[in-house]
């Protein structure tokens, strides 16, 4: 019952170990996208301010989902790229060509940042996967060698002296009396119980 214990106590801590994992990654991936979808938002905004309306609209717009990203950093390489953006956004608005080319290029950057960390988030997850699954499989293995291990012994010292016994009283009683227990690999106490039997047998037969 014990070693049964142990081995669904492997399990649960493998699948626990898993599905810690998964927040933070699934977190990771979140925050990604989420300033994914605040950089494609700058990009069209940028697109369409030669047709907006109120230049003031887009640029309010277009600083509140710069805002949105620079407060969900994950990268240090976006620090710099969020810092040319802020530098040269209102002039990419204004209709500034070397400026909007400036800003694109920034968003592209920023894109791929974002991108290339949820590539390699995913890439970690994956490996972590693998590993936990590999560490539970070993854990397990190493669970059930150990649990053969304890058997034999179990049985070795514990079972085996009490089947001795067990035979020397039935050869006793159907009128063998010189059978003895024999030496055995067994804890101390069991051996002074073997020995005392013998001792009993030979005071019986001494008396007989």
């Amino acid at each position: 019952g014990t070693l049964v214990a142990l081995h669904i106590l492997f399990a649960f801590g493998a699948i626990g170990l898993l599905l810690r994992m998964s927040p933070a990654i699934e977190q990771i991936l979140q925050e990604n996208i989420y300033s994914i979808e605040a950089t494609a938002e700058m990009l069209s905004l940028l697109a369409a301010s030669s047709h907006q309306p109120s230049r003031d609209a887009a640029l309010r717009q277009f600083e509140q989902a710069w805002q949105r990203v620079s407060n969900n950093v994950t990268e240090a390489e976006e620090r710099p790229v969020l810092q040319t953006i802020r530098q040269y956004h209102r002039a990419a608005l204004g209709g500034d060509g070397q400026a909007v080319e400036t800003v694109i290029r920034a968003l592209q950057r920023l894109m791929h940042i974002n991108r290339s960390a949820m590539e390699a988030t995913d890439e970690e997850a994956q490996r972590l996967g693998i590993a936990g699954a590999w560490i539970a499989v070993l854990v397990a293995l190493v669970s059930f060698v150990i649990s053969l291990i304890v058997v034999h012994k179990l049985e070795e010292r514990v079972v085996n002296p009490f089947v001795e016994l067990y035979r020397v009283l039935q050869s006793v009683l159907a009128g063998n009396s010189y059978r003895r227990c024999r030496e055995i690999n067994a804890p101390e106490e069991i051996k002074r119980v073997l020995n005392a039997v013998n001792l009993i047998l030979d005071e019986r037969l001494t008396h007989d």
